[in-house]
This record gives C-alpha cells, sequence and structure tokens, in this order.
C-alpha cells in the first residue's frame, strides 16, 4: 500500500487558481479557500489507505445510460449573431483572454 502525506495548498495557488477561472477573491476568502481545499485534498489522499485489494476497477459507481441520437445537421445560429453579446471579437470569431501565458514564472518555474 502507498504511504499517505497530507496533500497541501498554498494561499499563492488558490489566488493563481482563482485568478485562472476569474474570480476575484478578498483575503478572508483566500485563507478560508485554502483551509477548506486542504482539508478537501487530505481527504483525497487519505482514500489512498483503503485497501482495494481485489476490488475490480470502474470508471463509474453505478450504469450509466446515455441514449444517443443520430448526429444531424440542424438550425445554427448566425455567425453575426452568436458573436452579437461576445465582450470581445477579433476577424469575426470570439476573442478570449489567455489564462496560462506566464503561469510557470508565477509559479516560479522556468
Amino acid at each position: 500500500m502507498l504511504e499517505c502525506t497530507p496533500m497541501r495548498i498554498t494561499a499563492e495557488e488558490v489566488r493563481i487558481t482563482a485568478r485562472m477561472a476569474r474570480l476575484r477573491l478578498e483575503e478572508a476568502e483566500v485563507e478560508r479557500m485554502t483551509l477548506e481545499l486542504g482539508r478537501i485534498l487530505d481527504y483525497v489522499a487519505s482514500l489512498e489507505q483503503v485497501d482495494t485489494t481485489g476490488v475490480a476497477p470502474l470508471d463509474h459507481p453505478g450504469v450509466l445510460t446515455c441514449p444517443l441520437r443520430p448526429d444531424e445537421v440542424g438550425a445554427h445560429l448566425p455567425q453575426r449573431e452568436a458573436l452579437r453579446n461576445a465582450p470581445l471579437v477579433e476577424q469575426e470569431h470570439f476573442a478570449v483572454p489567455a489564462i496560462l501565458v506566464g503561469l510557470s514564472a508565477e509559479r516560479g518555474e522556468g
């Protein structure tokens, strides 16, 4: 069985994650989320201690039914209408800000 060590998340990692998710967290929220996410990670790490010898791996605890429908071309929005409420459009496409650019520099990597 693997040795389990508690996983810790830092306040800085919470800030980076919040920034990537476009969340504005007050410092008190960063502290609370650091504690709460740390507890969640500790719980997940504790699951590594469970003896699963003889338990077959599975991808879902229940039976999933996913009725399929034919893949058919249907009505769609005209491009102009689809882009109408977009906050930023470039060359007739949705434009989104890059969120991973410079992430390794923020973490002190590379």
